[in-house]
C-alpha cells in the first residue's frame, strides 16, 4: 500500500519481512490497497458535511519526454481496482510489473508527482530521489542509476519531509530559498540533495549572524526599494521594502493578503517579518550596551545649534516647512545638504556624516513621511553619533526608542514652543545632559523586548517564517522565532501492547447487541518490523494490532511527515454491536468538535488544534468517508466505527499543530501544513508507461 505503507528509511528490500507470517495470506494483496488516487484540491475540501465524493485517479497524462522531441501520452500503470471481501487492490499493467522493463528501449516509464511540493521517492535503503512539484522523473534518468532496480513499482514509497518536523530538528531539513519573482520551482536547487552548498548552487547563504534555519537567497534578493520575493516550492509572495507606505501604497498592510499567500516584510511591525533600521546584532551589541549608546557630544564642544542634512525637498511630511520655521526662530539651524542649504562645508567633511553631526549639539532627524514604525537611519544615526536628535516622523515613536533619548516635535503645541525649548536645551548643560542620561545605563527591558527580534538578520527571519509555515511549527511573531510545539507530534507506541501513546492515548471498546456495558479490548499485538534496539518513540516503522483473536480485524499505525496514520482493515465481527476508538489528547479547554468539510474534523482551544481526516473505500474506489458517530470531551475523541455506511479499509490521519494567532481569522480555516497533510494522503506519486 502506498498511502498507508511503512514509512521509514531503514527498510529491507524484501517487503515480506514486515508482515507477520500467519497474516501474509490476508495482507499481501492488501498492500496495494488505495494505490495513488488523484483528486484536485477543490474536490478534497468540499464545504458540505456528509457529502460523498469520488477521488479519481490520473488515467492519462501528456508529457514532454527527454527521449523524444514529440509529446507522448503517459498511461497509468494501475488498472481498475477489484474489490474483495477483505481487501481491494489495483491490477498492475504488464508493462509496469518490473522496473527492469525500463531497460528495454521499447518501453519507458515515468514517476509523476501530482502534488504542489517536492516528494522524496524511496529507492533502496537510505536512498531517495526528489521529484519537484507537478514534475516527473524518467526511470531512465541518471539520478536513478544507483537505485533504479530497488524501486518497487507495486509499492512506491514517498514522503514530503525527511522526518516529522519539530522545533528540535530544524537543521536536518532542506533549506529555505528566497528568490525574486513568483517562480515556484527551481530544478537545480530541488534535485541536488541534500540541497548542496551555496557555492555549488551559486546561491549565497545568509551571513551575520548565523541563522538557525538553513537559509539561502539567490543573488542580491534583499536589495532594492520595493519588490516581491518568492519562497521556492510555493506560491507565497513576500513584499519586501525598507521604504514607507505613505509613498509606496502597495506597502500598506492588507489584513487579508495572507489568505492569498501574500505576506509582508516591511518597516511596519504589522508585517509578518518586520524590517527595522535598528538592530541588535553581534556588530553593535555586547550584551548590555549598543552603539546607539556611544558617548554624547560634550556640551562644551558641540556647536549650540541644530544641523539639517537632506537632499529631498519634496517630502510628504512637509518637513521643509518645519525647518524653515525653526530657521526663522532664535535657534541657529545649519542646512548642509541640497535641501534648504544655507551653509557650506568642505566636501571631505561630508564623506563622514557622523563626524559632521558630532560638531553640533542638535540634529534635526526629520523623516520624509509620517508613517507608524517608519524610523530610519536619521534617528538611529543621530543616536549612534552621540548628537541629540530632534525627531519628526513616526507617530508611535515613543513606543520604539529609549525613554527621553530624543526631543519629539509632537510633544509641543506649536513650532514657536518647540523652538523656544531647543534654544533652552543648547544653553542649559543640565537640561542637555538629561537627554543623554539613558546612555549610562543598560537599555531598558521594554526597549529590548521591542527589538530583540533583530538579533537575527531579516533574511533569516523570512526563512524562519517560511519554515514554520511550511512545516506546521509555531512562529512567534513578536520574537520572530520558531517555538516548540505545544502538542506532541511524534508517533509513539507502548512496546508490550503495541498501543498508541502519542500524540494520543489509544484504546478500543466494544459491546454486544443486548446493550451490555462496553468493555475494553485488550488487543493482540502482531509482530512488526521493530526490534528491541529500535526506539518506539518516535515510531520508526509500523505497529500492528489485531482487534479480534482470529486476526480478522486489524489496526495498523505508522508515522507520515509528522502525522499519525491509523489503518483499520478486515471485518468487524457481528458480535460487536459497537466498536469504539477512543483517542485521549493533551488538549485542554477545547471547543466542540467541528466538521470542517466532508471528511475533516477538528477540536481546538485558543492555541492548539487536533485534526482528523477519515477516508474509507466503497465500490472499488477510494472516497472521503461518511463520518461515523464522533464525540469529543476533555481532550477525548470517541468514534463508533460500526456503521453500515462506513466501509473498511478505513484510514484515519491525526494532525496536531499550533494555531496561527497572528492573522485574524486563521484559527477558523485549515492551515497550509494541515491542508498538505490531508492532500498528501489522497494524492501520491504515480507510475506511468509512455506510449
Amino acid at each position: 500500500m502506498l498511502l498507508f505503507g511503512l514509512y521509514q528509511r531503514d527498510y529491507t528490500d524484501d517487503f515480506n519481512h514486515y508482515i507477520p507470517f500467519f497474516f501474509r495470506s490476508v495482507l499481501d494483496d492488501d498492500e496495494y490497497d488505495n494505490y495513488p488516487i488523484q483528486g484536485p484540491i477543490s474536490s478534497i475540501v468540499l464545504p458540505l458535511p456528509k457529502t460523498t465524493i469520488i477521488l479519481q485517479r490520473i488515467e492519462k497524462l501528456e508529457v514532454d519526454v527527454a527521449l523524444s522531441s514529440n509529446k507522448r501520452k503517459a498511461i497509468s500503470c494501475y488498472k481498475e481496482k477489484k474489490l474483495s471481501q477483505l481487501n481491494n487492490s489495483y491490477q498492475i499493467d504488464d508493462r509496469c510489473n518490473s522496473a527492469s522493463h525500463t531497460l528495454n528501449n521499447t518501453s519507458h516509464h515515468i514517476i509523476y508527482n501530482p502534488l504542489s511540493w517536492d516528494q522524496f521517492i524511496e529507492c533502496g535503503k537510505n536512498n531517495s530521489v526528489i521529484i519537484g512539484p507537478k514534475k516527473y522523473i524518467s526511470l531512465m534518468d541518471e539520478k536513478l542509476d544507483n537505485c533504479r532496480l530497488n524501486i518497487d513499482v507495486n509499492l512506491l514509497r514517498s514522503h514530503s519531509f525527511p522526518k516529522p518536523p519539530t522545533h528540535d530538528n530544524i537543521q536536518e531539513f532542506p533549506g529555505i530559498l528566497i528568490k525574486k519573482g513568483v517562480d515556484t520551482y527551481d530544478d537545480t536547487f530541488s534535485t541536488a540533495p541534500p540541497f548542496a552548498s551555496s557555492d555549488e548552487l551559486a546561491y549565497t547563504e545568509t551571513k551575520r549572524p548565523p541563522c538557525d534555519v538553513k537559509c539561502y537567497k539567490k543573488g542580491k534578493e534583499l536589495k532594492g526599494i520595493n519588490k516581491v520575493m518568492n519562497i521556492y516550492g510555493t506560491n507565497w509572495g513576500i513584499r519586501w521594502s525598507m521604504e514607507g507606505e505613505f509613498i509606496h501604497k502597495n506597502l500598506v498592510i492588507n489584513k487579508n493578503a495572507w489568505k492569498d499567500n501574500q505576506f509582508y516584510a516591511t518597516t511596519s511591525f504589522e508585517s509578518e517579518v518586520p524590517i527595522a533600521y535598528f538592530g541588535f546584532t553581534t556588530v553593535n551589541w555586547n550584551g548590555t550596551h549598543a552603539l546607539i549608546q556611544n558617548d554624547p557630544v560634550p556640551f562644551n564642544q558641540g556647536k549650540k545649534a541644530a544641523v539639517f542634512l537632506a537632499r529631498n525637498c519634496g517630502s510628504r511630511s512637509k518637513r521643509e516647512q518645519l525647518v524653515k520655521d525653526l530657521m526663522g526662530s532664535n535657534l541657529t539651524v545649519d542646512s548642509l545638504s541640497g535641501c534648504l542649504n544655507n551653509k557650506k562645508l568642505p566636501k571631505n567633511d561630508l564623506k563622514n556624516k557622523t563626524a559632521v553631526m558630532r560638531q553640533y549639539l542638535l540634529y534635526l532627524a526629520f523623516e520624509n513621511q509620517r508613517t507608524p514604525d517608519y524610523i530610519t537611519e536619521k534617528l538611529w544615526g543621530a543616536l549612534n553619533s552621540g548628537v541629540l536628535p530632534v525627531y519628526f516622523g513616526a507617530p508611535n515613536i515613543k513606543d520604539r526608542i529609549p525613554k527621553n533619548s530624543a526631543i519629539l516635535v509632537d510633544d509641543f503645541a506649536s513650532r514657536s514652543e518647540l523652538a523656544e525649548h531647543l534654544v533652552k536645551v543648547v544653553n542649559d548643560k543640565d537640561l542637555y545632559e538629561s537627554y543623554h542620561e539613558w546612555r549610562k545605563h543598560p537599555l531598558s527591558k521594554a526597549f529590548r523586548d521591542v527589538y530583540n527580534f533583530t538579533m537575527a538578520h531579516d533574511a533569516c527571519r523570512i526563512c524562519r517564517f517560511a519554515f514554520a509555515k511550511k512545516y506546521g511549527i509555531p512562529f512567534q511573531h513578536k520574537t520572530q522565532t520558531i517555538e516548540p510545539l505545544t502538542l506532541p507530534r511524534h508517533t509513539c507506541i507502548k512496546r508490550r501492547s503495541s498501543s498508541l501513546i502519542s500524540p494520543a492515548i489509544e484504546s478500543w471498546y466494544t459491546s454486544d447487541a443486548r446493550g451490555v456495558k462496553s468493555k475494553k479490548l485488550a488487543g493482540w499485538p502482531i509482530a512488526s518490523n521493530m526490534n528491541s534496539e529500535q526506539s518506539l518513540c518516535p515510531l520508526l516503522g509500523e505497529s500492528s494490532l489485531s482487534l479480534t483473536s482470529d486476526g480478522s480485524l486489524t489496526r495498523r499505525i505508522w508515522s507520515y511527515d509528522g502525522a499519525t496514520d491509523i489503518y483499520l482493515a478486515g471485518q468487524v465481527p457481528k458480535s460487536y454491536h459497537t466498536l469504539v476508538l477512543r483517542l485521549q489528547f493533551q488538549i485542554k479547554d477545547h471547543g466542540p468538535i467541528k466538521a470542517v468539510n466532508s471528511h475533516t474534523l477538528w477540536i481546538q482551544n485558543n492555541s492548539t488544534r487536533v485534526s482528523l481526516l477519515l477516508v474509507d473505500s466503497a465500490n472499488g474506489q477510494d472516497r472521503v468517508s461518511t463520518r461515523p458517530n464522533i464525540t469529543a470531551q476533555s481532550g477525548r475523541i470517541e468514534m463508533n466505527l460500526v456503521d453500515p455506511q462506513l466501509l473498511l479499509p478505513l484510514r484515519i490521519r491525526i494532525v496536531t499543530e499550533d494555531l496561527d494567532l497572528f492573522h485574524s481569522g486563521a484559527a477558523d480555516i485549515i492551515s497550509y501544513y494541515g491542508k498538505n497533510m490531508m492532500e498528501s494522503i489522497l494524492n501520491q506519486p504515480q507510475l506511468f508507461a509512455l506510449e
